[in-house]
């Protein structure tokens, strides 16, 4: 299904991360919903984002690099993204380091357009179009066509445009640190879980008019975004099961035997079984 989910607002905060080696790209973003029945989450009040529900996300983007060791910028990522599931792969190129903003303060939105064309407007300043290089205190560092560099401060400009389509100011920002092997446009794959997203069924019976006593039934999907951003013609899937997370706080303790090493009992009590599917279907 191809489908468009408008979010309500975004929020923030701020972590690390790292990346991963490249994977095949979609055409599109795809993103899997798994069931959830809170009611926060479906509600219509103007709450905002809610850390509730759980969802699957894989993003093909498009990424302008230059051979060698730059910083980029993604935009527009979900609130609630779990850190430690995100992946990054890149078609000829290495991540580095990474770190994901949820800081939409003036400061956050000036530094996630860096890597990005800007162009200034007001004050009567006369800095040219060019790469935004940093930016601090409000200041902009440009790097223009011809390789000049201008600091243009805080006072001496009122409007900032970004020349790039791709650009989104709403949700996270996840900050790159990347290394190409060649310069142009490359293809890239971002995957994560996250929440704020979910679905539920909806069942609906009309009492039918006359004697008989008829009912006709209508099934719906309903789907809840509460995840910071927007997600536009995206292929949704829908899972009918709730997800089972499970994370690890320390590894298992070992316990010696005359034969040798063996995992002691509560270890090998949590190893997966083979079972069946249940109710994990997709829609």
């Amino acid at each position: 299904m191809r489908r468009s989910l408008p979010t309500l607002l975004a929020f923030a905060s701020a972590v690390a991360l790292s990346g991963q080696a490249f994977a095949a790209t979609p055409d599109r973003t795809e993103l899997t919903l798994y069931r959830s029945d809170d009611s926060s989450l479906f509600s219509a009040d103007n709450s905002g984002a809610i850390a509730s529900g759980f969802a699957l996300a894989r993003e093909p983007r498009t990424l302008d690099l230059q051979s060698g060791t730059q910083e980029i910028s993604l935009h527009g990522l979900p609130q609630f993204l779990d850190t430690e599931g995100l992946s990054l792969s890149i078609d000829g190129g290495k991540v580095l380091s990474q770190q994901l903003r949820l800081d939409q303060s003036q400061s956050a939105m000036l530094s996630g357009m860096i890597g990005k064309r800007v162009s200034l407007r007001g004050n009567g300043q006369a800095t040219p179009d060019g790469v935004l290089v940093a930016t601090e205190n409000g200041g902009l560092l440009i790097r223009a066509d011809d390789n000049r560099v201008y600091w243009t401060p805080a006072t001496g400009y009122n409007y900032v445009f970004v020349r790039d389509e791709d650009y989104a100011a709403s949700g996270a920002i996840l900050n790159l640190k990347v290394q190409a092997s060649r310069s142009g446009k490359t293809q890239a794959l971002l995957s994560y879980p996250t929440s704020g997203l979910g679905w539920r069924a909806s069942y609906i019976g009309t009492l039918q008019p006359g004697a008989a006593c008829r009912i006709q039934w209508e099934s719906r999907a309903s789907i809840a975004n509460r995840s910071g951003r927007d997600w536009n013609d995206v292929k949704l899937s829908l899972i009918a099961g709730e997800p089972n997370l499970q994370k690890a706080s320390a590894p298992r303790p070992m316990m010696m035997a005359k034969a040798g090493m063996v995992a002691a009992p509560a270890a090998m009590d949590a190893m997966p079984r083979q079972s069946t599917l249940e109710d994990y279907r997709q829609y």
